[in-house]
């Protein structure tokens, strides 16, 4: 499973980065980090960056839960 994760990762990257050439930036006086480009990078930051972190989030949530119930039914 690990070469899947790395192929996905890869291949996002290079479609953000390199084919639609959104970039990421910090704008002054701000603590929040935006993408600058065309109206492509608004599909960008919302499908690829904010779902695929939701979905991230929910995975790491599932395997801590998964974690706690070993744990508890091995004691």
């Amino acid at each position: 499973f690990q070469i899947v994760f790395w192929l996905m990762a890869l291949s996002i990257n290079f479609y953000e980065y390199g084919y639609i050439d959104c970039h990421f930036y910090l704008p002054i006086g701000t603590w929040n980090f935006d993408f600058k480009g065309g109206d492509d990078c608004k599909d960008v930051e919302w499908y690829l960056n904010y779902c695929r972190n939701m979905v991230l989030t929910a995975c790491i949530a599932i395997i801590d839960i998964v974690t706690l119930v070993k744990f508890h039914l091995y004691s």
